[in-house]
């Protein structure tokens, strides 16, 4: 994950921690925002998200688990949200397809990830806003107003 060792991960929590205090002093808040590879094995089945899950204090920094890069890491968002109730206080919301098994990015509503389940799970997960997005449509209009169908008629 980015080059890091868990010790590594551990600092850079400790950092967070540090930089979060700071900028809650200025009325904000501090968010990290994942990749793919913070879910990678570091050894011993821990991953640099369950560092950043154990070792960030929930007042100082804010998780903004990207669901895209969540699933395609092999995370079920649902089970992390009973795993860690109230710490993702940030969703970005994309989709993903399994064309020839690339997993490319799709409107929200057109891939395979379930986002009934997770709007469903959002109050446990404390999820206070979410961002849809997706890096490379094809089209960008159309991409937009149709993941906002799809998010606007989430489960409440």
């Amino acid at each position: 994950a980015n080059g890091r060792t868990a010790e590594g991960w551990r600092e850079l929590a400790a950092e967070f921690n540090r930089i979060g205090e700071r900028v809650r002093r200025t009325g904000m808040f501090f968010g990290y925002h994942n990749h793919a590879a913070e879910f990678q094995d570091l050894g011993g089945g821990t991953t640099a998200y369950d560092i950043l899950l154990a070792e960030t204090d929930p007042a100082l920094v804010s998780l903004e688990l990207d669901l895209y890069w969540a699933v395609r890491g092999g995370q079920d968002p649902v089970a992390m949200f009973a795993r860690s109730p109230g710490r993702f206080k940030l969703f970005h919301v994309k989709d993903m397809t399994d064309r020839a098994d690339t997993q490319a990015m799709a409107p929200v509503g057109e891939g395979e990830i379930d986002f009934a389940a997770i709007f469903a799970a959002a109050p446990q997960a404390g999820t206070e806003h979410y961002f849809v997005e997706h890096d490379e449509p094809t089209d960008p209009l159309a991409s937009m107003w149709f993941s906002l169908y799809t998010v606007c008629r989430k489960p409440r």
